[in-house]
């Protein structure tokens, strides 16, 4: 029993780290979707708005 208990709490730790990065992704995509992301962000700012989808992306795909 002692055995089992490790596995099932890492287990319960990457469920809940892909359901957060899952919530990020769908919240992204539905702010772009929906234009909340202003042009002015994505035109003036692509080098951090470029690095933030590359991490995102990163971690995603881990």
């Amino acid at each position: 029993m002692n055995t089992e208990k490790p596995n099932i709490h890492i287990y319960i730790n990457t469920k809940v780290r892909t359901k957060i990065v899952r919530t990020f992704f769908i919240f992204i995509s539905a702010s772009y979707l929906l234009g909340i992301v202003p042009t002015y962000f994505i035109t003036h700012h692509r080098r951090v708005h470029e690095t933030i989808l590359e991490t995102l992306f990163r971690v995603g795909c881990r």
